[in-house]
Order: structure tokens, then C-alpha cells, then sequence
């Protein structure tokens, strides 16, 4: 299931029922993420048996919260060839609604934060989730595929009209 790329990454968003809020992570690592809101996730662990596994494990080590694999919905892979990252990487998107968000804490340095929807573009966002978000709230979609070429000198700007 894991690809032949030499880093795998989970990251997963977790909306409420309503999706009125979304569960984000203030990042302080890697430094060209630091001060920007991200998905919940992490680095895919020798002892994970699945992606579904390593994005369980991994939104319980950061908000206390557990979950389980039929709970996360895959909706997306992003693949980096190279650049920031330290080689190829892959990370597999997923999504989840669940009220139990209301109990996600900060359990690792990284502050966690349930953001209203309302109020989310409004904050320093990692650039892809002007994307991700959207498609993670779509009810009905096909599944997406990304390859990016991320160069943190130049991120993508969201449209602003």
C-alpha cells in the first residue's frame, strides 16, 4: 500500500459532524512550516501495519483523542520528488467527522487548535490547504492524486480575485 518513495507521511483533517470546525496543528518543525496551521499527522512508523494505523496513532500521540481506521477516509496523496523534504516523499491525505473533537488537546509541543471554519483562511495556513480543506469537506469526489514540486521560497499564493 505504501509507495517506493523513501519518506511516508499521514496528515488528516478532523471535522466536526456539522463541519462547522476543524482540528489544526500550530507548527513549529520543520522550520519551513513553523508558524503556519497544518493537519494532524506525521511520519509513517516501522510498527504501522497501515496508513490508516500510522494516521491513528498518530492524531492520538498529538491530541489524545482515540480513534479508529474506519473512522479516517483517504482522499488524497500528494508526492514530492525531492527539495525540502530530503528526498522523495509521499503523504496520504485523509479526512474525518466525528463530535469527539471537541476532547482533542495538546498532548506533544505542537499546540492543537479546533478552528472554526468560519475563521480558518483567515489564519497563516500552510499553502496546500487552501486546497485540501475544500476537497476534504466535498461530500462526493473522486479521489486526487498530487505531485508537487515544493520550494519554500516560492509557496503557492491562494486567489485572492
Amino acid at each position: 500500500m505504501v509507495s517506493s518513495m523513501d519518506k511516508w507521511y499521514v496528515l488528516g483533517f478532523a471535522f466536526d459532524y456539522k463541519r462547522q470546525n476543524v482540528v489544526l496543528i500550530h507548527k513549529e518543525k520543520p522550520e519551513w512550516q513553523a508558524g503556519k496551521l497544518n493537519g494532524v499527522g506525521g511520519k509513517f512508523e516501522k510498527e504501522d501495519k497501515s496508513i490508516h494505523d500510522a494516521m491513528v496513532r498518530e492524531f492520538f500521540e498529538e491530541t489524545g483523542v482515540l480513534t479508529r481506521k474506519e473512522d479516517w477516509t483517504h482522499y488524497a496523496t500528494m508526492s514530492f520528488d525531492n527539495d525540502i523534504m530530503g528526498g522523495g516523499a509521499q503523504i496520504y491525505v485523509f479526512r474525518m467527522r466525528n463530535d469527539e473533537i471537541k476532547d482533542c488537546s495538546t498532548y506533544e509541543q505542537e499546540v492543537v487548535e479546533i478552528i472554526p471554519l468560519i475563521e480558518v483562511y483567515s489564519k497563516p495556513l500552510m499553502h496546500n490547504l487552501h486546497i485540501l480543506i475544500p476537497l476534504a469537506l466535498q461530500k462526493e469526489f473522486g479521489f486526487v492524486h498530487l505531485n508537487q514540486q515544493m520550494k519554500p521560497q516560492s509557496p503557492i499564493k491562494p486567489y485572492t480575485g
